[in-house]
């Protein structure tokens, strides 16, 4: 279980500091990563903690306002945000690091891309939306940019007024791994050669 501190109100100019109490598992088995999603953005991903080891890797545009830190004995983990603007104005999550999925809190239907317990920004393109009936298929393909053999490739989607809901993740050479609740309803294929995932 991961819990975070409650919604804050800041000043532009100001510090903000978030908590993440993690229990019911050992906080230093598995990583952890934080996540925002500024409203109508996507998500963006901040960074993440080799846990145990106070030992944070930051995404390219976090390296200079945000801190993250641990609290080993007390299992928690921390987001700080220094000089704060109206662009910081977010919902703020952390994420758990499992062997090939990431167990997230909330948001919107994303692709996330993870190799073990490291993190690779790459490019992943998708439809922005798509209609259809009760009852019908719904087809989803993303366009990435990196090695089908090599990462593995994550579906993840935000039922309405609730939270993010990992569905599962695929590869190319490898069986496909979902959620078991909905093995049934969901088939992920990959084509290596058009370097397109589809859902």
């Amino acid at each position: 279980k991961l819990e975070q501190s409650t919604s804050e109100v800041k000043r532009p100019g100001e510090t903000v500091k978030m908590s993440c109490v993690i229990s019911g598992y050992s906080m230093t088995s598995r990583d952890i990563s934080w996540i925002r999603q500024r409203p109508g953005r996507g998500l963006e991903w901040i960074g993440y903690m080799n846990t145990g080891n106070n030992d944070p890797t930051y995404g390219s545009s976090f390296q200079s306002r945000f801190i993250m830190t641990e609290n080993v004995p007390s299992s928690t983990q921390y987001l700080q945000i220094s000089s704060l603007t109206a662009e910081d104005s977010a919902v703020y999550f952390c994420a758990r690091e499992t062997h090939f999925s990431l167990n997230m809190l909330s948001v919107a239907l994303l692709l996330l891309l993870a190799a073990g317990s490291s993190v690779k920004c790459e490019q992943l393109t998708q439809p922005a939306s798509a209609t259809v009936q009760p009852g019908q298929r719904l087809t989803i393909s993303c366009q990435v940019s990196y090695d089908l053999g090599i990462y593995f490739t994550h579906w993840i989607r935000q039922p309405a007024g609730k939270g993010l809901e990992w569905i599962g993740y695929t590869c190319q050479g490898c069986d496909p791994v979902y959620k078991d609740s909905l093995t049934n309803k969901f088939s992920f294929t990959v084509d290596s050669s058009s370097l397109s995932v589809t859902l």
